[in-house]
C-alpha cells in the first residue's frame, strides 16, 4: 500500500503529490479509499482530519495507483510542524485494511524572527575595509533558518544593490573586488 516515504521537505503551501497505491487481491475489487491525518504517529494525538474519501465508492478496480494531493481544506487544517497521514482501503465485500502513517507532512508557514544587526551600528559609516557585519541569530521553531540573505547598497531604498550574498553564519565580511 505504501510507496511514499515521509515528506521531509518543509512546506509553506499545499500542492505536493503523494504516492500511495492501493490494491485488492481477493477478487472483489476496491470500493472506497480513505485518509486520516493526526498530529502524532500511530494515529495518536489530535485528529486533524478524520477519515475522508480519497476515492469515493465505488472504485471498482483491483488497483488504484494515481498520485494525489491533500485537499487545500485538509492542508489548512494542519498545524505547524509534522502531521501523520494514515490510509484505509475497503473492498466491495466490506473488508478493509488500515495502514498507519503511510507518510508524514511537514508544514511551516511562519517566517523566522528577524535578526538584529549587532555591528556595524545601524545607519553608521565605515572608514576602513573589509567591513564585517554581524547580527543576532534568527529563530524558527519549525524548519529552522536555512540561510541569511545580505544585501549591500549605496542607496537607502536599495534601488541599486552593490553586493548580495547568502550566508549561514550570522556574520559576513565585505571586501570590494
Amino acid at each position: 500500500m505504501d510507496n511514499q516515504d515521509g515528506d521531509s521537505v518543509w512546506r509553506a503551501v499545499p500542492g505536493t503529490q503523494y504516492n500511495v497505491d492501493f490494491s485488492d487481491t481477493g477478487g472483489s475489487l476496491l470500493d472506497r479509499l480513505q485518509l486520516r491525518v493526526t498530529s502524532g504517529p500511530g494515529q495518536t494525538g489530535t485528529v486533524l482530519a478524520d477519515w475522508f474519501d480519497l476515492a469515493a465508492a465505488p472504485v471498482s478496480s483491483a488497483a488504484y495507483t494515481a498520485n494525489f494531493e491533500l485537499a487545500v481544506s485538509t492542508w489548512l487544517a494542519l498545524p505547524e510542524g509534522q502531521s501523520y497521514v494514515s490510509a484505509r482501503a475497503y473492498d466491495t465485500a466490506g473488508n478493509y485494511v488500515t495502514a498507519a502513517d503511510v507518510f508524514y507532512v511537514r508544514k511551516d508557514t511562519t517566517p523566522p524572527a528577524a535578526p538584529a544587526l549587532l555591528s556595524p551600528v545601524q545607519g553608521g559609516t565605515a572608514a576602513a575595509l573589509p567591513l564585517t557585519f554581524s547580527w543576532s541569530a534568527a529563530a524558527d521553531a519549525a524548519s529552522g533558518v536555512a540561510y541569511y540573505a545580505v544585501y549591500l547598497s549605496t542607496s537607502q531604498d536599495f534601488a541599486v544593490v552593490y553586493s548580495s550574498v547568502q550566508t549561514v553564519p550570522a556574520q559576513y565580511q565585505f571586501s570590494p573586488a
